[in-house]
């Protein structure tokens, strides 16, 4: 009976296995194992339709991974005579994904997140769809930052625009060093507390930082939180349930690194009652990092490889538990070189972005007098910024600094009550 069979009976079992193998492809990302040295489909025992996730086995290639579905031994004699071209589909997927790249989520927890989102009721189909499509980019996979063009081109004048971050910025290269030189997933960068009173540039440099590497960047204040959503999310049971900002910073984008400013973390020793400090305590911590959960979501994803740093203005309030998973430093207040160059920095980044006929200028008697003048580097950039105002109101005039300078020293706040 088996050796009667019609070739237009092989031709539709070809065809219906072609089909099946689309929708399974399509609806759960599944292909079946592919062919072994040219062997046709319906060759093929029950035991070789065997389906498989896409991303199995990686082939390293000329430097790029190229995923492909191992295949199983067929040992059928028959298939060697035959000699007519394969015309079936290739079950092969090739796609390609930076050497350094890691898996940040994992293709088997988001289908199974997928297939209870259909279950669920629309509210919160819709909450999750665009995220699911965010998971599911790339495999899963993010790609790991490549620190050789920040460490060649953007290092030394971000030292000198930040001296009294130097110790900082020399920890961070030898960090940055030891991860370019380890495998893949291997990769962390220790947690960085930057202590110091307020006004030093913790703030200007962590921004600047993340601008010269190239990645997302958030700030939390520690002040303003009053649980861990916005770590962790708003569990979905709530109507105005979201994913906390770890997972926005690794899904939204193409790098599996991206840079965490929580500021003021002193503050947390007055909201011991809340669930802020576990949650932000498992993401400093490497293994509970792997596996951060979003109670949006209900999804644990890799959130290890994420740049954090701390600020405080005074370390003895932190909780002790929180310093120990941190490297420390204390930051001194900028001296006059480092403010001559904050000065011409602002001034430059604000120039570039005026019309070529509404261009200002700064004069060194001016420059001078802002650099004697007792104010911190918040103050003095947006004094920068006021006096770059009051030159374009004013036609461009060179001193209108200097009276910013006197406006500042004598705008002193009045007292509120009754008279």
């Amino acid at each position: 009976m088996f050796v009667s069979e019609s070739k237009a009976t092989v031709k539709e079992k070809e065809q219906l296995r072609e089909l099946v193998a689309k929708v399974l492809e399509r609806r759960h990302n599944l292909v079946p194992l592919p062919e072994k040295e040219g062997k046709k489909w319906f060759s093929r025992t029950a035991a070789d339709e065997i389906m498989r996730p896409q991303a199995t086995l990686p082939v390293v290639e000329n430097g790029m991974v190229e995923e492909e579905a191992v295949s199983t031994e067929i040992n059928h004699k028959e298939n060697k005579k035959e000699s007519k071209p394969d015309s079936s589909p290739k079950a092969v997927l090739k796609t390609k994904r930076s050497k350094r790249a890691v898996r940040i989520f994992d293709q088997g927890a988001v289908a199974q997140m997928a297939a209870n989102s259909t279950k669920s009721n629309s509210d919160l189909k819709k909450l999750w769809a665009p995220h699911l499509e965010s998971m599911r980019q790339n495999d899963g996979y993010r790609d790991l930052p490549d620190f050789k063009l920040f460490l060649s081109k953007s290092y030394d004048p971000l030292k000198e625009l930040f001296e009294n971050f130097s110790p900082v910025l020399n920890f961070l290269r030898g960090e940055m060093v030891l991860n370019g030189a380890s495998k893949p997933e291997a990769f962390r960068i220790t947690p960085v507390l930057l202590n110091g009173p307020p006004g030093v540039g913790k703030t200007a440099f962590s921004q600047a930082l993340a601008k010269a590497l190239k990645l997302p960047f958030v700030k939390l204040a520690a002040g303003g939180m009053q649980h861990a959503a916005s770590l962790t999310g708003t569990a979905s049971h709530w109507s105005n349930s979201e994913p906390g900002e770890v997972f926005k910073l690794i899904s939204s984008g193409k790098s599996a690194t991206a840079i965490l400013l929580f500021d003021e973390a002193d503050k947390l020793s007055d909201r011991l009652d809340c669930s802020i400090l576990p949650a932000l305590l498992d993401l400093l911590e490497r293994e509970s990092a792997r596996s951060y959960r979003d109670e949006c979501l209900g999804l644990a994803f890799d959130a290890s490889r994420l740049i954090v740093l701390l600020t405080s203005n005074n370390i003895e309030y932190m909780d002790a538990a929180l310093r120990s998973r941190c490297k420390i430093f204390t930051i001194e207040k900028p001296k006059a070189t480092q403010k001559r160059l904050v000065i011409q920095h602002e001034f430059e980044q604000i120039n570039r972005t005026l019309l070529k006929s509404k261009r200002i200028k700064l004069d060194s008697e001016t420059v001078d007098k802002l650099i004697r003048a007792d104010m911190d580097v918040r103050v003095l950039i947006s004094t920068v910024r006021a006096s770059a105002i009051k030159a374009i109101e004013s036609g461009g005039r060179l001193l209108t600094l200097v009276e910013i300078i006197e406006s500042e020293k004598s705008n002193k706040k009045l007292p509120i009550g009754f008279v």
